[in-house]
């Protein structure tokens, strides 16, 4: 795996669990949204909307679980990235990996902070990502 990859991992999984954040507030209002009761209708059982309901649930407690386990993993690696940044001698290619991968700016952003054009910046981060490749 190349270094930009390898360092891609973290916004990848953090992208991923934003997601499944967005894909859960929609099965809680599916799991807490009981509907409209028809009341001009005979009386029957309602065991199937109950199943309907756990099934809901279940979904919702599942994707729960996976999301907490997702942050962990994603706390871990995004630990372990900036350990393996911060290995690097230059300060230079620390800041410039830092900003684009844990910080997630472009590399436009990165040279108005840095006070430097983009084009060095572009370089620097070829740089930074050869050395990091190094140590990987």
């Amino acid at each position: 795996m190349k270094a930009k990859e390898y360092l891609k991992q973290v916004e990848l999984l953090d992208v991923k669990i934003r997601q499944k954040k967005i894909e859960l507030a929609g099965l809680k209002e599916d799991a807490t949204c009981t509907g409209a009761f028809d009341y001009s209708s005979e009386k029957v059982q309602t065991s199937a909307k109950a199943d309907s309901m756990s099934k809901k649930v279940t979904k919702y407690v599942d994707l729960e679980k996976e999301i907490h386990e997702d942050i962990e993993r994603f706390t871990e690696l995004k630990h372990k990235v900036i350990g393996q940044i911060h290995m690097l001698d230059e300060p230079k290619y620390v800041n410039v990996l830092f900003m684009k991968y844990i910080e997630y700016k472009g590399l436009k952003d990165i040279a108005e902070e840095m006070h430097y054009t983009h084009e060095y910046v572009r370089r620097l981060h070829g740089w930074a990502l050869l050395s990091f490749e190094k140590i990987m």
